[in-house]
């Protein structure tokens, strides 16, 4: 079983990735991809570079490129991959008869609420609420080798909503996991 695993910034993805790890999967990030190239390099890994360097990847290899190194990484039965940005990567992960796509999601305010308690906030604008809106819709809608979230969301198999507590989030994964095929 592969889960994919998509949502808006500070939506939860990386922690339902963690629950499901407590739960036997593997997790590998496509962004863990691009973070290698740039350490490799000896470029800093904030949100911008990792953008452009995605977009690069994309464009000299295919749509799918970072999608087909992530899932060469899972030796595993049981895996979740985050970080799945644009179309062409799940086109390429839905062949995979095991693959299902999940949408976390949760409220605007709450997601950004989340991103300025994180320590770690040089991925996006926390000057304001505004700011961060503004950088977010520049990921929504790219074509090609550009993120394009809302087009990833709207392939999602399943829609979980995480505006609670990590107990409910658990509670609504343990559902949806039930309500997946066993192999």
């Amino acid at each position: 079983m592969i889960i994919g695993i998509t949502g808006l910034f500070g939506s939860g993805k990386d922690t339902v990735a963690h629950i499901l790890a407590k739960k036997g999967f593997e997790h590998h990030s496509l962004s863990d991809e691009i973070r290698l190239e740039l350490t490799n390099e000896n470029i800093e890994a904030s949100r911008e570079n990792l953008q452009k360097r995605a977009i690069e990847i994309r464009e000299k290899y295919s749509n799918n490129e970072l999608a087909k190194r992530s899932l060469g990484r899972c030796k595993g039965k049981k895996c979740a991959l985050t970080s799945i940005r644009t179309i062409g990567e799940v086109k390429f992960l839905k062949k995979n008869p095991n693959f299902v796509l999940w949408e976390i999601w949760a409220e605007p305010q709450a997601r950004y609420k989340r991103l300025l308690e994180r320590k770690d906030t040089k991925e996006v604008n926390t000057n304001s609420f505004k700011k961060f809106a503004q950088q977010e819709s520049k990921e929504l809608h790219g074509s090609g080798a550009q993120q394009n979230l809302m087009g990833v969301i709207k392939m999602a198999d399943i829609k979980i909503k995480n505006n609670q507590s990590i107990k409910t989030l658990e509670g609504r994964i343990n559902e949806a996991l039930k309500n997946l095929p066993q192999d």
